[in-house]
């Protein structure tokens, strides 16, 4: 199965590729406007490629038979599938659905069976929130507004400082939690992801260039460059030891950024991911959070209702996983070990890009990043 943004801010959604042995099928989801249209255009562009295909020759034996599905039909059952051209020779725009023996309308097979809740079920081994004794929330105190910017990563350090990759500047911005002292440090290429040493250095991937640049923030220069010759991501650092995701691989570096392991993702690509004080490494990827060991063994898949879209995360004071979603707009607070969670910020302001998120631990604040936002929440019970 294949899942491609259908452009870069992904606000229009995801179309999904799915093959087997006599079977293509595609879907659409987060669509929210004009789905039908563009399902019928890619039916439409799929069988304009086979028909090239098959007069050049080289699909001379093809046969298929493209059907559809009633939206709230099995999609795995064959009864009640109904062909194209049944439904194009519907005169009065409804089809006649063998599996729940009725007329349904036509505009219905335009919208997407492909449902979260499905992903969500077969997937994890937790489909449901657990309830927590400790109700915990998190209200809006600040914010305030960056010119020209778009937010790839957001942290503080020890000192409060926040720290900020901006993708669109190519650079690191460094101010105070109220967006005051705003201090710009150019980069040679498009940041990814950034890990603080200490107060002073940074440690950022440029996945285009392949390279980590080490940046001292308090002089505002960079002292060092590594280049990895891969694409490389997210980084964290811990215990003297850099963990580095390099496309499809996680790789524990030393201080001097010798290779010390190189790992394998087990079946899986990350957006980002946070080492927790326990030295496990937390990833969001599609629907799920997934925590893993060092040498990439996965200890827990997480998912539960009304966890959308999982991409910053990072871990609070006593080691619980936050977590802001993209699509359901919101942060859960996730136990150490995956066994309960809690929505913590039920609504995150809506944006076409993805929100980061970090803990201050000096105010014990969540800020999220998004966009060319920095929203500051605080705990409020």
């Amino acid at each position: 199965m294949g899942v491609f943004c259908l452009d870069e801010s992904r606000k229009n959604g995801n179309l999904m590729l799915c093959f087997s042995a006599n079977t293509i099928a595609v879907q659409l989801c987060n669509v929210s406007h004009d789905i039908g249209n563009i399902c019928f255009q890619i039916l439409d562009d799929l069988e304009k490629k086979v028909s090239i295909l098959k007069h050049q020759g080289k699909l001379l034996n093809l046969k298929y038979t493209i059907k559809f599905k009633c939206k709230n039909g099995d999609p795995h059952a064959k009864n009640g599938r109904v062909t194209k051209e049944d439904v194009e020779s519907s005169g009065d725009n409804k089809y006649y659905c063998s599996e729940h023996d009725k007329d349904n309308s036509t505009e219905g097979l335009k919208t997407t069976w492909f449902k979260d809740e499905l992903t969500v079920s077969l997937i994890s081994r937790k489909d449901k929130n657990m309830t927590i004794d400790e109700v915990i929330r998190y209200d809006e105190r600040s914010s305030f507004k960056l010119k020209k910017k778009r937010i790839h990563d957001i942290q503080t350090n020890s000192n409060g400082l926040l720290i900020i990759a901006d993708g669109k500047q190519n650079q690191i911005l460094t101010c105070t939690l109220s967006g005051g002292h705003q201090k710009k440090i150019k980069l040679p290429g498009n940041p990814d992801s950034f890990a603080i040493i200490n107060n002073e250095n940074i440690a950022v991937t440029l996945p285009y260039e392949k390279d980590i640049v080490f940046v001292d923030i308090s002089q505002g220069i960079i002292v060092k460059t590594i280049h990895m010759g891969l694409f490389c991501t997210a980084i964290a650092y811990f215990n003297s030891k850099f963990i580095v995701c390099v496309e499809t691989t996680i790789k524990i570096l030393d201080i001097d950024c010798k290779v010390q392991s190189s790992k394998p993702l087990p079946g899986f690509t990350t957006d980002g991911f946070s080492v927790g004080k326990n030295g496990n490494i937390y990833c969001t990827d599609y629907n799920k959070l997934i925590c893993m060991d060092m040498h990439a063994n996965i200890l827990f898949i997480f998912t539960g209702e009304n966890t959308r879209r999982p991409r910053g995360v990072t871990t609070d004071d006593e080691g619980y996983v936050l977590v802001a979603y993209d699509h359901s707009h919101n942060v859960h607070r996730v136990s150490p070990d995956g066994s309960s969670s809690q929505e913590i910020i039920p609504e995150l302001p809506i944006s076409d890009w993805s929100p980061f998120i970090c803990f201050d631990s000096v105010t014990k604040s969540i800020i999220i990043g998004r966009k060319d936002m920095v929203i500051v929440y605080t705990r409020s019970t």
